[in-house]
C-alpha cells in the first residue's frame, strides 16, 4: 500500500473544524490503497478534545504528534509510543522571566508557529525514510502546514499536494497585518503554488483567485469540496428526541463577522407582530462564541433584553454525533455568513456545515450573499431560502413563512440525495486518491 504524509496542524480529537475533513480522509483513502501517516499538533495544543471524532479511525494508524518547541525551553528527547509522540514536561520554564523577554523579542522577528513547524519538519524529514512514505499532503487551516512541505520539497526530492481551505492573504476578512508580515505571506504564497506538485482548493471562486495569484494552469488546481460522511448520521438521531414545536437550529461556532445580531433581531420583529409563535417555536444555537467574548456578551444582553430566554437556548458545545442528532430532529436548520462590504468579499465561503445540512435534508433559511458559492450549491440542491444576512425585514418574513409550512404540514426538503452524493465523504476520498496516483505517475515519468 502506498503511503502518504499527512501535515496539518489539527486532527481529531481536535473539535476543531479544519481537523474533521483530514481525519475523514485518513479514514477513506485505505479503501483507495493509500495509507495516510498523521503530523499533527499535540493534543494540549487544540482548541478542545472530542475523544469520539476518533472511534471511527483505526487503532493502528500511525500518528505522530508534534509538540511546540521553544530554544529558551528545556525540551526532554520524544520517545515514540505506538506511533503517537508523548509531551513533554514544559512547566520549568513557564515563570522564568529572562525566556520569557526572549520570547517575546523573537516573536517580533518570527511571524510565523516556528515553535510547531521545526520540530515538525525535523520529524517529518525522518518520517519520508522511516515510513518510506510516496508523497506528502499539506493541509492549512494554519499555513505553517505548508511551511513545513515547502521546507522538505527544498531540501529533498519528494512528491507534494498542498490544499487550501481558506485564503492566506488575498480574499482573507481579516487580513490585516504589519507591512513585513504582509511581504513575507505574499512570497511564501506563491513559493507554495508554485513549488507544489497539485493545489486543491475547496471551492471554484478560491480556486479562481489561487490560479491568479501563482499564475498558475487550471490543470493545476482541483477543486474538492468539503463533505458530509453518512455514516456519522446512522442512528444519531435516536439520540435526542424531537420536539414538538417548530425547532430552527444553528450549529457552527459564532464570531468575528459571524453574528446572530440580525437573525435575533428579526426573530423578536416577528414575535411581536404574531405572539402566538412564541409558545411553538424553539432556536437552537449549538457552537461556542469563537474568539468574540464581546459578541457573546452583547447577544446574550440582547436576548434578555428582547425577552427571548424562552424561545432561544444557546448550547456552548455538543460532541460531533450529537450534534448531527439535533440537526435531524430540528425542522429548519439555519445557515449564517458574513455580510458582504467594500473590504470584505465572501463569496468564495462554502463552510462545512452547508454540505452537513444537505445531508440532513432538512429545509436551510441561509443567510449569506446570494452570488455566492454557497447559495449556488443551495439553489443547485433546492435546499431552502436564501435571504440577505443583513435584511432584517426579509428575514422576519421568511421565518414566518417558514413557520407557517411547518403549522400546515408541508415543511418539507427537497433535496435529493442523487444531487449531492458528489459530496459524500468516501467518494471524495476516492477523487483526492485519484489525484495522488496521477501525480505519482507524472513524477515517475520525469524521473525516469
Amino acid at each position: 500500500m502506498k503511503k502518504v504524509l499527512f501535515i496539518t496542524t489539527h486532527f481529531a480529537p481536535d473539535i476543531h473544524v479544519g481537523a474533521k475533513r483530514m481525519t475523514k480522509f485518513a479514514r477513506h483513502l485505505t479503501d483507495y490503497g493509500w495509507q495516510p501517516v498523521i503530523l499533527p499538533k499535540e493534543i494540549n495544543e487544540y482548541h478542545g478534545v472530542d475523544e469520539t471524532l476518533l472511534q471511527e479511525l483505526s487503532a493502528n494508524l500511525p500518528i505522530y504528534r508534534i509538540p511546540e518547541w521553544h530554544p529558551f525551553q528545556r525540551q526532554p528527547q520524544l520517545p515514540t509510543v505506538s506511533g503517537r509522540l508523548s509531551s513533554p514536561n514544559r512547566n520549568w520554564a513557564r515563570n522564568n522571566g529572562l525566556r520569557s523577554h526572549l520570547l517575546k523579542m523573537l516573536n517580533l522577528f518570527f511571524f510565523y508557529d516556528y515553535s510547531w513547524l521545526l520540530p515538525a519538519f525535523f520529524s517529518a524529514r525522518r518520517l519520508l525514510q522511516q515510513e518510506d512514505i510516496n508523497l506528502i499532503y499539506s493541509s492549512a487551516p494554519d499555513n505553517e502546514a505548508h511551511m513545513v512541505a515547502l521546507l522538505l520539497r527544498l531540501t529533498k526530492s519528494v512528491k507534494w499536494i498542498c490544499e487550501f481551505r481558506d485564503p492566506w492573504t488575498t480574499l482573507h476578512p481579516y487580513y490585516n497585518f504589519s507591512f513585513a508580515k504582509r511581504k513575507s505571506d505574499k512570497c511564501l504564497e506563491r513559493l507554495v503554488l508554485n513549488c507544489s506538485d497539485h493545489v486543491i482548493s475547496v471551492g471554484q471562486m478560491l480556486k479562481e483567485e489561487l490560479i491568479k495569484l501563482g499564475n498558475l494552469c487550471h490543470d493545476k488546481i482541483s477543486v474538492i469540496y468539503n463533505g458530509y460522511d453518512k455514516d456519522d448520521f446512522i442512528d444519531s438521531a435516536a439520540t435526542v428526541t424531537k420536539d414538538s414545536r417548530c425547532v430552527i437550529t444553528y450549529a457552527g461556532t459564532w464570531g468575528p463577522g459571524r453574528s446572530p445580531e440580525y437573525f435575533l433581531k428579526a426573530l423578536n420583529m416577528l414575535l411581536q407582530r404574531r405572539p402566538e409563535m412564541r409558545e411553538n417555536l424553539q432556536v437552537n444555537f449549538i457552537g461556542e462564541f469563537k474568539y468574540s467574548p464581546d459578541l457573546e456578551r452583547k447577544t446574550l444582553h440582547y436576548i434578555e433584553q428582547a425577552n427571548l430566554k424562552d424561545v432561544v437556548t444557546i448550547i456552548p458545545w455538543l460532541p460531533y454525533k450529537e450534534a448531527l442528532a439535533r440537526l435531524l430532529t430540528s425542522d429548519i436548520l439555519l445557515l449564517v455568513e458574513r455580510p458582504e462590504t467594500p473590504t470584505n468579499n465572501n463569496f468564495w465561503v462554502v463552510t462545512s456545515k452547508v454540505f452537513l445540512y444537505l445531508y440532513a435534508r432538512k429545509p436551510i433559511l441561509a443567510l449569506l450573499p446570494s452570488g455566492g458559492e454557497a447559495a449556488r450549491i443551495i439553489r443547485e440542491a433546492d435546499a431552502g431560502e436564501i435571504v440577505s444576512p443583513t435584511d432584517i425585514e426579509a428575514i422576519a418574513v421568511k421565518i414566518g413563512e417558514m413557520y407557517n409550512r411547518f403549522k400546515r404540514g408541508d415543511l418539507a426538503s427537497r433535496v435529493k440525495l442523487s444531487d449531492i452524493d458528489k459530496y459524500e465523504r468516501k467518494k471524495q476520498a476516492g477523487e483526492l486518491a485519484a489525484i495522488f496516483d496521477d501525480q505519482i505517475s507524472i513524477w515517475g515519468q520525469k524521473h525516469a
